[in-house]
């Protein structure tokens, strides 16, 4: 029973760590996504949350079922042949732009907090990069037990210490336009898939049954809906922080000063989960024996991107590939149609 639980909360905080990354944890993504639509924002956000939680299931209990033990092989498996390897080029595509963003945030977050250039956070980040992805999905697996939790605890806690201040006004809250919400809603719960899938597929072999992959997957995605929706609604409160870099930050660091580490450290650790989750994706394919060298050639690139404004990747990146993601959702949701 204990074995079993530790195997279902492995892939859980996997699946958490990979969409935990630094635009989730720093308020950039939410902004963009849900809060800018203010009310029907953080009602969407509900929804999404549990389509995380639906989709965590159907793609691990699906990977492990059928032995899926890469994003070749669960792409394989939903399209075909010409499908599934476009798919595939362009999965691989957003996980090393992926990489590449959560590397420019730890750059952007190392000259905000402690006033250093850039380039020496993106180095210090790489570095640490390098030694997980170098031991694959075990590496991974191992550092995600740690910070994860970590992450995940703090999001809520500092989002309960905002929401339960008496000056909160509720009553500002503005409705919005529900379907410019809808659509971004759809986007980003898309192009987290793309990262998602790649990722749980390989993780779902840390199970020793279809039962516990499907329950990780669906822990997991329950995992990344709390504070998702503790984050929309946050940000939604305090629209005056949607133009900062970093909204979440700047808002902690404003209201609660003496928090400001503790949310730079919070921060810090969701870039390296994310960037360490899609790193090990990349190279899932890759012989171990090739994995230092590949892992080298990959934070390369990531500090040559590293130079591009951390907010302008975020914006651009993230929704261009959310078509490739809503691809996929077609293909998961047929795969499960066609079972019934």
């Amino acid at each position: 029973m204990i074995k079993s639980m530790i195997h279902i909360l492995s892939i859980a905080l996997i699946y958490c760590g990979t969409v935990f990354g630094a635009g989730f944890a720093s308020g950039q993504e939410i902004v963009s996504f849900f809060s800018s639509h203010f009310l029907w924002g953080v009602v969407l956000s509900v929804f999404v949350g549990f389509l995380f939680s639906f989709f965590g299931y159907a793609v691990c209990s699906k990977a492990k079922e059928f032995g899926l033990n890469s994003a070749k092989e669960y792409f394989g498996f939903l399209f075909p042949k010409a499908v599934s390897g476009l798919l595939h080029f362009i999965c691989m595509a957003f996980l090393v732009v992926s990489f590449c963003i959560m590397i420019a945030g730890c750059g952007t977050l190392f000259k905000e907090q402690f006033s250093l250039r850039p380039m020496i956070g993106s180095l210090f980040s790489l570095v640490i990069c390098y030694k997980i992805i170098k031991n694959r999905v075990g590496g991974l697996a191992r550092f995600n037990a740690v910070i994860t939790p970590f992450m995940f605890l703090g999001v809520v806690a500092l989002c309960c210490v905002v929401l339960t201040r008496t000056d909160v006004d509720f009553s500002l809250l503005e409705q919005g336009r529900p379907q410019k919400a809808a659509f971004s809603g759809a986007l980003y719960l898309s192009y987290n898939l793309v990262s998602a899938a790649a990722v749980l597929a390989p993780s779902a072999a840390i199970a020793k049954s279809k039962r516990q992959a499907g329950l990780g997957g669906a822990l997991g995605g329950i995992l990344v809906a709390v504070p998702l929706v503790l984050l929309s609604l946050v940000l939604t409160l305090f629209p005056a922080f949607h133009t900062e870099q970093l909204p979440f930050f700047a808002l902690i660091c404003a209201m609660h000063p003496k928090l400001k580490l503790a949310c730079a450290g919070l921060l810090y650790c969701a870039m390296l989960t994310t960037a360490a989750s899609s790193g090990v994706s990349v190279l899932a394919r890759v012989k171990p024996k090739f994995t230092g060298k590949y892992a080298a050639v990959l934070c390369a690139a990531a500090f040559a991107a590293s130079f591009v404004p951390f907010d302008v990747l975020v914006k651009t990146m993230y929704s261009a590939f959310g078509v490739c993601g809503l691809v996929l959702i077609l293909g998961i949701v047929k795969s499960i149609l066609r079972k019934q």
